[in-house]
C-alpha cells in the first residue's frame, strides 16, 4: 500500500526517498528538497525530462540514505496520468 504524507526532509529517515523533477521548473517549496533537485540537474544525464531517472545516496542535504529522483517533463504539460 502507497502511503503519502507531509514531512520534515531535514529530519525524515528513510531508505529511499522518491522526488518528482520538472524540466526547467523548479515546483518545490522546501531548500533541501530544492539543493539536491539542483545537484542532480548538474548532472549530464539528469534534467528533469519525462522518465529520466536519477539515484543519489545519502545527500548531504536530507537524512535519506538515497533519493531517487524522476523526471516529469515540462510543468506546464503535467496531466494526471504523468503524475499518475
Amino acid at each position: 500500500m502507497l502511503k503519502l504524507t507531509t514531512a520534515d526532509y531535514k529530519r525524515l529517515r528513510a531508505d529511499t526517498l522518491l522526488i518528482p523533477v520538472c524540466e526547467k521548473k523548479n515546483i518545490h517549496t522546501d531548500p533541501a528538497v530544492k539543493a539536491v533537485v539542483k545537484e542532480a540537474q548538474q548532472l549530464p544525464e539528469f534534467s528533469g525530462k519525462k522518465d529520466e531517472v536519477v539515484l543519489l545516496y545519502a545527500p548531504k542535504q536530507l537524512k535519506a540514505k538515497r533519493v531517487l529522483l524522476r523526471g516529469l517533463g515540462n510543468a506546464e504539460e503535467l496531466d494526471a496520468e504523468t503524475l499518475r
